[in-house]
């Protein structure tokens, strides 16, 4: 319990002595703000308590615990991947055979495609 009481003498001095009141926290801050106000709203205290013992207004509370609702999805880690660079597969063919049944076949080479005229004749 003193811990915690320390800590939150500690963050509300570090919140009084920002060079612009009732400007925005610097970002560390405001996640420490932020996770302050999340533990006490666990353990049941009020908006305005937690707003009296950091000295900050109700509202911004409330915006901190707004701002803590959406960033789970936006806190999330990012790793980069390592990859393994291949050739390119090769061009596929750009003839296609139609018949007057309706058949279509793609991706053959010319071979294989004059082959295939010559067997259905």
């Amino acid at each position: 319990m003193k811990t915690e009481i320390r800590g939150r003498e500690r963050l509300a001095a570090e919140i009084a002595a920002r060079p612009a009141a009732g400007g925005k926290l610097p970002s560390q801050l405001r996640r420490d703000a932020i996770d302050y106000a999340q533990r006490r709203v666990a353990q049941g205290a009020s908006r305005g308590e937690i707003a009296r013992e950091l000295g900050v207004a109700v509202i911004s509370v409330q915006r901190w615990l707004e701002i803590a609702k959406r960033q789970p999805a936006q806190r999330v880690v990012r790793k980069l991947r390592r990859v393994r660079v291949v050739e390119p597969l090769p061009a596929r063919s750009a003839i296609v055979v139609t018949t007057t049944q309706g058949l279509r076949v793609e991706g053959l080479g010319l071979g294989d495609v004059i082959a295939l005229l010559r067997a259905l004749g």
